[in-house]
């Protein structure tokens, strides 16, 4: 969406769709183009205070959609469906290179609005990009990250981010895996995986389909003992992660709050990466013996 300061409301907050683009593929900028009509609302709008903000969800990506679902199933307002807030000020394009990458940008990105690469509406507009000022990027519990505008353009379109997550690997002599010296003697928990501890209440749970529960995008699970609990994580998630100064809980390491989770295959909640857990793994520990494991620190 793009929010500008209204003409019509007189000064109050109003939000609009238009189609974008930033490049494609490989050639993305992350500076997204964007066509607006002359009579369009928008179009009034930055003429008289070019400050907007573009806003772009997760669940918008055709490569994050499930069957019918969006955003790997995440509801488009769960933190972990990631959103970016793009905030600065609209400006029109005067160059004829520029406007040409612009609808070129727009042509291949939106091939049912031929019109956005091929000139315009017969109505008469403008092409626009953004001059980006601040940002504010969520995709998980906790509030938003740190992002400056340096660190945004700094990065790379990585085409492996935006696809479908791949099977886990298996151990094999160029995977993650251990070096076999009995550090996956234990392994991991034998049959089902259907215990768990509250990381909230540290009561132990016997997992069922009721079980109330927190998904994250990349496919991990955490377990509650009720809904309460699992809000109370929602809403302040740090709350329940050990402290430097607390003592783990003996014997228990796991999403699940099982024991021992050495050699087991897991998704990096944030990149999707693919590893086998080692003692060497990242991880965040929940005060009642639950780790989440990521690929870096």
């Amino acid at each position: 969406s793009v929010g500008t300061v209204s003409v019509r409301l007189h000064g109050k907050p109003w939000g609009n769709v238009r189609s974008v683009a930033d490049g494609a593929g490989a050639n993305s900028t992350g500076l997204p183009f964007l066509y607006v009509p002359t009579p369009d609302p928008t179009s009034v709008d930055v003429k008289a205070d070019p400050r907007v903000t573009l806003s772009f969800s997760e669940a918008s990506l055709a490569e994050r959609v499930t069957g019918t679902l969006t955003c790997g199933g995440k509801d488009a307002e769960d933190p972990t469906c990631a959103r970016l807030h793009i905030s600065g000020t609209l400006a029109p394009l005067t160059r004829a290179a520029d406007i040409a990458k612009a609808e070129a940008a727009l042509g291949s990105r939106h091939p049912l609005a031929p019109w956005l690469g091929g000139g315009g509406a017969h109505t008469g507009g403008a092409y626009y990009t953004i001059e980006p000022k601040s940002l504010a990027f969520l995709d998980f519990y906790g509030g938003p990250a740190k992002l400056s505008v340096a660190e945004y353009l700094a990065a790379s379109p990585v085409a492996a981010h935006t696809a479908k997550p791949a099977a886990a690997p298996t151990a094999t002599a160029s995977s993650t895996a251990p070096t076999v010296d009995g550090s996956c003697a234990m392994g991991p928990p034998r049959g089902s995986n259907s215990s768990a501890k509250c990381p909230v209440t540290g009561e132990a749970l016997t997992i069922t389909p009721r079980t109330p529960a927190l998904a994250f995008k990349q496919g991990q699970r955490l377990y509650f003992s009720s809904d309460a609990a699992a809000a109370a994580y929602r809403a302040s998630p740090r709350d329940y992660w050990l402290a430097p100064h607390d003592l783990p809980e003996p014997g228990m390491d796991g999403m699940r709050g099982l024991p021992d989770m050495r050699c087991e295959a897991v998704r990096c909640p944030r990149s999707g990466e693919a590893l086998l857990v080692s003692m060497q793994t990242p991880r965040v520990m929940q005060k009642h013996g639950q780790a989440v494991y990521f690929c870096c620190h």
